[in-house]
């Protein structure tokens, strides 16, 4: 499905050649067509609100809304990665993140959504990026 709504979208005029931001809400399978399509070199970034819910999924009611300020306020920080890349996951923004994510596996035992890798890097990719709220 996913491959063929790109191929649709090429198929229209989407031009491969370009580069583009891609916002999608974690599906695996997505992310390969997107590869496939348009290239690797091509940002995917998870779909913040997407995250926010699943990861709340997976919280007892009394830790929901702690979690999600967190992680709205790190969301907001600046996103440089090891490298000083502007964009790259990482900085205080991925620091953030990272810390509430090994405090709730702490708290509850085991990760958080069972999804320790892409808790962080995911809704970060281009947090270097001015947004508007």
């Amino acid at each position: 499905m996913a491959k063929g709504l790109l191929e649709g979208l090429v198929g229209r005029g989407l031009a491969t050649d370009r580069k583009y931001l891609f916002v999608i809400d974690g599906s695996k399978a997505l992310r390969v067509a997107i590869n496939a399509a348009f290239g690797a070199e091509n940002p995917v970034q998870r779909c913040r609100q997407h995250k926010l819910e699943n990861v709340m999924g997976y919280l007892p009611e009394h830790l929901k809304d702690q979690t999600k300020a967190a992680m709205r306020a790190a969301f907001r920080l600046p996103g440089q990665g090891r490298d000083g890349a502007v964009g790259e996951a990482g900085g205080m923004a991925g620091t953030r993140i990272s810390q509430r994510r090994h405090e709730l596996a702490r708290r509850f035992g085991g990760d958080v959504h069972g999804q320790s890798d892409g808790f962080v890097a995911e809704p970060l990719a281009l947090s270097g990026i001015h947004q508007r709220d």
